[in-house]
């Protein structure tokens, strides 16, 4: 399978690949306006906002593997198995009957 090369462009420093770039030129920025620490004042000032817009677009939620001893299919086989019937069982002797 050919893939395509990575577009090269030139760069401060000498040939990036383009795709690249904007990452580059954001982190650029970023550690231009004080980086972590700016970051940590923008924060306190609207909480909110870095939740919301920041850390909640960066940060991934953990996966949560769940095991199993038994299947659902299982587990309703078990739970209907225990189930006791308390009805108390009713003689039908004439559905038709007319008191009349």
């Amino acid at each position: 399978m050919l893939t395509k090369p990575p577009a090269l462009i030139e760069g401060p420093n000498g040939l990036v690949d383009a795709a690249k770039l904007p990452r580059v030129s954001v982190q650029r920025v970023f550690d231009r306006i004080g980086g972590e620490d700016f970051l940590e004042q923008e924060a306190l000032k609207d909480p909110k906002w870095f939740l919301e817009k920041i850390w909640g677009k960066i940060v991934q939620p953990e996966k949560i593997v769940v095991e199993r001893e038994k299947s659902v299919a299982e587990l309703l086989v078990e739970l209907d198995s225990k189930m006791v019937n308390v009805t108390p069982a009713v003689e039908i002797l004439d559905a038709n009957f007319d008191p009349d």
